[in-house]
């Protein structure tokens, strides 16, 4: 009887929480101690450069009660950031309650954020801290805490403040083909190596004069990255003038024409073969 009894009690804790908005409120970040082993000097804390978009967090997230997905068990579930609020790069997201233990995370099987907090007054309080699979770098951690939110307000930094990056590839024969959405049903697939070609598709505007397109979509059909193709000898300039035009210089510690985000990564690629490829970080689990 006692064991069911904690049972009761842990599901209606996460009751509270679940399908709630929390905004966050991040400290700075401060060395961990003892994490740095490697040679020469530890790096420095993440800073808002684009290279440190891997250890950001959200300023809103929505604790909902869905299963995340590659993260399976009882009392896990998924984290997302509501469509209207300033994204992050990453695929696996997710939350559980342990006792009063309330524990977060962000990765990409690479790098994460994550977070143990405990419940203050009306808010949540703990330390998150940045994880790499580069062993030996230095580590930091910071000050977060978590206060609810009406998910119906405005968020404290919206998604249209992140820099702009291409995403999706219009067509004269149809509706565009789009990162985080399913593949149009007005177009053909054949399955390719580890990609979906795209038949009936014809890319339109300054995307013309591509030969070939190629997806791939995740486990819920929904396309993580797009490729797009052109022939042998295709004046490349005259794209990269217009993608330039509409989204910026882009990345300037790119060895080539580049535009990331927190929700896309794009890049056109010269050589023999010129393509450009279009590459949602969320989507690719």
């Amino acid at each position: 009887m006692p064991v069911l009894v904690v049972v009761l009690m842990v599901s209606e804790a996460e009751a509270q929480l679940a399908n709630h908005c929390f905004d966050a409120d991040l400290g700075g970040w401060s060395p961990i101690e003892g994490t740095h082993v490697g040679d020469g000097p530890p790096l420095d804390p993440p800073s808002e450069s684009a290279d440190s978009m891997f250890y950001a967090f959200p300023p809103r997230v929505l604790f909902t009660d869905e299963a995340p997905p590659r993260r399976g068990g009882p009392g896990v579930y998924r984290l997302d950031v509501p469509a209207r609020a300033l994204q992050v790069p990453k695929p696996f997201r997710w939350w559980t309650l342990q006792g009063d233990s309330l524990s977060i995370a962000l990765g990409d099987g690479f790098t994460s954020v994550a977070a143990v907090l405990r419940r203050s007054e009306d808010r949540w309080v703990g330390l998150l801290r940045n994880r790499s699979d580069n062993v030996g770098r230095q580590l930091y951690e910071r000050p977060i805490v978590l206060r609810e939110a009406d998910c119906d307000s405005e968020p404290p930094v919206l998604a249209s403040s992140d820099v702009p990056a291409p995403r999706s590839v219009p067509s004269s024969t149809g509706p565009p083909l789009q990162l985080g959405r399913p593949i149009p049903s007005d177009y053909s697939t054949e399955p390719v190596r580890s990609f979906l070609v795209v038949h009936g598709l014809e890319p339109a505007g300054h995307w013309a004069g591509s030969d070939s397109l190629l997806v791939q979509v995740n486990a819920d059909g929904l396309i993580s990255h797009i490729e797009v193709r052109y022939p042998e000898g295709f004046d490349a300039g005259p794209l990269e003038a217009e993608l330039v035009t509409g989204f910026g210089s882009g990345r300037a510690d790119s060895p080539g024409a580049a535009w990331w985000n927190r929700t896309t990564r794009s890049s056109l690629q010269g050589g023999s073969r010129v393509r450009v490829m279009l590459i949602d970080p969320r989507m690719r689990y």
